[in-house]
């Protein structure tokens, strides 16, 4: 895993002094600097106690059991298997006993370095969030199967990345929510025998908290590329399931509806067999987020009524017939975010009536179009333009300029800046009863052309 963010000294250097630091306010044990033996042990004993008490299993429900709710989402984001890595972590997270072969397979001081190497600095994307949470909530099991020194230098290494991920991301980041909310959570619940761990429950919350406080924007940076959607989808459901397991305390009405729309888009891009869209990743690669306690199962509890139906259109479990969406409490079938720059439009919800997915975040558009079950297209949509035999260029983002939705079309129209004084415009749009499309370009002056 390699973060591309701005080397700092002090994640570079912190390691154990930075653990040391960090622990000094553990009056208890008084930091990894003058832990004794005896208090070493006295301390591993609290840790691996409070584990039992407070069991993931208990927590997180079947999901907990063999640690699949974190693997939720990791072989969309990643695009292929979780790893063994993944899948010894996983299991120590929840404290269940990985199989021998697949712990022989890993070589986790080894793992531990160069995780620690990799974290240079504040990180955004969420793949690496979720790596992170995921060392976190491994560290009660990792007692004894890593040097004592290695250990401490783990916990310092991501309540470093902690801090410094919350100064320089913005509250929308899912990074706020994942490292944040989650990764304080996690650290509270099953390290709170070190008032270090412990003291991060307020600020957690208050992250969580502004986490929700963006709405859409937070909506459409989790949407932006589709495939890290079910991670921070995981992520919020995992915290919702920590409040209530060690706080008592639920999400309010108002972030439940927020999550209730990231679960919309999340069964939106998903395709056949519960692949999603642009990720490479199979229907087997993803069978822990499509298992009857799996994620895409799990998230329609944030409202039944019209998530179930979503969800199980989605996976092609159930049929429409081609009724609207408000005949069967479906939500809306065509969704944009112009923030994160992509759109998921669908005849119904239904799976087998075909959908089309469009991403123009880069200067190319990215498009996936099913006739059912099939893809029809799939790739950048290329194109040439001349002006008096001169070959143009792309000299901009685009832009959506129009937008329209109902019962019989969905429409989607963007455009983007050519030299040459043009402007590429570019039209999708769906008839709904037929499932036919209409994909066209056009090219015209540009309005500081007209204008001169």
């Amino acid at each position: 895993m390699s973060l591309d963010t701005t080397s700092t000294a002090a994640m570079k250097n912190g390691s154990v002094e930075t653990a040391k630091k960090l622990a000094a306010g553990d009056v208890e044990f008084g930091g990894e600097a003058s832990l004794t033996d005896s208090q070493w042990t006295k301390l591993q004993r609290s840790i691996l106690a409070r584990a039992k008490k407070r069991s993931p299993r208990e927590v997180f429900g079947s999901a907990g059991a063999d640690g699949s709710i974190y693997r939720w989402g990791v072989a969309t984001s990643t695009g292929g298997p979780c790893g063994e890595l993944v899948e010894v972590l996983s299991r120590l997270a929840v404290d269940a006993s990985p199989k021998k072969s697949r712990v022989a397979s890993v070589d986790l001081p080894t793992s531990v370095e160069v995780f620690i190497d990799t974290v240079t600095g504040p990180t955004h994307n969420p793949g690496h969030c979720a790596r992170a949470v995921l060392w976190a909530a491994a560290l009660p099991s990792l007692i004894g199967r890593i040097d004592t020194r290695l250990w401490w230098d783990l916990l310092g290494t991501l309540q470093q990345l902690r801090e410094s991920t919350l100064q320089l991301n913005a509250n929308s980041s899912p990074a706020t929510l994942m490292l944040g909310g989650e990764l304080g959570m996690t650290l509270a619940w099953r390290l709170g025998d070190l008032p270090s761990c412990k003291r991060l429950t307020k600020s957690a919350t208050a992250a969580l908290d502004g986490w929700f406080a963006e709405e859409v924007d937070a909506i459409s940076a989790a949407a932006k590329g589709a495939v890290d959607t079910r991670l921070v989808l995981a992520s919020v459901i995992r915290c919702q399931r920590l409040l209530l397991g060690t706080r008592k305390t639920k999400l309010k009405k108002r972030q439940t509806e927020i999550t209730s729309d990231l679960v919309v888009w999340a069964a939106g891009f998903t395709m056949t067999g519960g692949r999603s869209m642009a990720s490479a990743a199979t229907v087997r690669d993803c069978r822990d987020d499509t298992a009857p306690d799996g994620l895409l199962r799990a998230a329609i509890a944030f409202d039944p009524e019209t998530l179930g139906p979503a969800i199980s259109a989605a996976l092609g479990e159930s049929r429409s017939n081609g009724k609207l969406a408000w005949k069967v409490s479906l939500p809306e079938a065509m969704h944009h975010s112009e923030d994160a720059k992509v759109a998921i439009m669908l005849p119904e919800w239904d799976v087998r009536r075909g959908r089309m997915h469009i991403d123009y975040t880069g200067e190319e558009t990215k498009l996936e179009l099913f006739a059912g079950r099939q893809q029809a297209l799939g790739g950048n949509w290329q194109v040439l333009i001349e002006v008096d035999g001169e070959e143009q260029q792309a000299k901009g983002d685009w832009t959506y300029t129009c937008e329209y939705s109902d019962d019989d079309v969905h429409y989607l129209e963007i455009e983007q800046p050519w030299s040459g004084g043009v402007v590429l415009q570019r039209q999708f749009m769906l008839a709904r009863e037929d499932r036919c499309v209409l994909l066209a370009d056009t090219v015209v002056a540009s309005e500081t052309e007209f204008s001169g």
